[in-house]
């Protein structure tokens, strides 16, 4: 999460300070208002404090050592702590920039210490048990997509979905098409090698489905699948959970101390934390929790749903199949 946070705001402001394409500068401006906007709603007394995923202990036990620390205190002055480096990279950048300039509403939204709920979805839901009659190119893909049409290609591989049984055809196809067995997809070419049939696509999948059936949970454990966040902010505290759709491990985060000592979890203890109840008993200052803070909760924004690329269902198949495939390095 928080770790590769300025490697994308980096990049990201340098191209909106120095590009000089206006279509494409805007893009990048909004990625940078998503990002800064994901600080602003989970910054508590200048910790980025929100249920964190692919992070490492320094980023997660001080507010001092997490990576976003010194570009929020710049951005959003929310700590009296003192800078953690005098040569952080990110700050330096957006000191000097001179076109990106962060919304206001999103600078209200990192100061506004109301009692306020944010409620965010990442990813679609994806099944990662091949059912028995599992088709090739299986109906009911979510938002209306196609599991089999490489117009979604990136969506997919982009969560780590290279061998979840819905669309492991289309990453056999692509995979012997582009010869990517051979470069990025490497390490799953001994897999591919065990149900791969130049002469028989659906053979090849329902091979695929049979294997994953037996091996899924290491196959998956990657799979960036849906998840819902669920972040509770008060000027004293913040409590941020992710709590899964599919299998995972809950995990749950405090920031702040807890003016009441109801408010603090025991090791071993197995009591619930109720969002309705927090106000009242975890020192806000509010009456009853406000449902819905300073900002709207975010839903996931669909992709482009073009439905003239070309599927696997109507494409003839492509096979760059390398007779030499054998002879991989191992």
């Amino acid at each position: 999460m928080n770790v590769y946070y300025n490697t994308d705001i980096r990049p990201l402001l340098v191209f909106v300070e120095w590009a000089e394409e206006p279509e494409l500068v805007r893009r990048a401006a909004m990625v940078l208002d998503l990002l800064f906007l994901d600080i602003a709603l989970h910054l508590h007394e200048g910790t980025f404090g929100a249920t964190h995923g692919r992070s490492y202990i320094k980023n997660k036990a001080s507010a001092t050592t997490e990576g976003t620390f010194d570009p929020a205190k710049f951005m959003f002055e929310d700590t009296a702590l003192p800078w953690a480096s005098r040569r952080d990279a990110t700050t330096a950048v957006l000191a000097h920039a001179r076109r990106y300039r962060i919304p206001e509403v999103i600078r209200r939204i990192a100061a506004d210490d109301t009692p306020m709920v944010d409620r965010e979805r990442m990813n679609l839901l994806l099944e990662e048990v091949p059912p028995a009659d599992a088709q090739t190119c299986e109906p009911g893909a979510p938002l209306g997509w196609d599991w089999c049409d490489v117009e979604y290609l990136p969506y997919w591989w982009g969560t780590n979905a290279f061998i979840v049984w819905s669309h492991v055809g289309l990453t056999l196809q692509e995979g012997y098409a582009w010869g990517l067995f051979d470069a990025q997809f490497a390490a799953f070419a001994d897999l591919a090698e065990l149900v791969w049939d130049p002469n028989d696509f659906d053979r090849s999948v329902q091979t695929a489905y049979t294997l994953l059936r037996s091996f899924w949970p290491a196959a998956h454990f990657a799979l960036l699948n849906e998840v819902n966040t669920y972040t509770y902010r008060t000027e004293s505290y913040m409590l941020s959970t992710a709590t899964p759709t599919s299998r995972s491990t809950r995990a749950t985060r405090w920031i702040g101390a807890p003016t009441n000592p109801k408010c603090s979890r025991t090791a071993g203890s197995t009591s619930t934390w109720s969002p309705e109840a927090a106000p009242a008993t975890c020192g806000s200052s509010s009456s009853a929790a406000r449902t819905s803070g300073p900002a709207a909760s975010r839903a996931s924004r669909p992709l482009s749903t073009s439905p003239s690329s070309p599927s696997l269902r109507s494409a003839p198949h492509r096979s760059r199949w390398s007779t030499n495939h054998r002879a991989r390095a191992r």
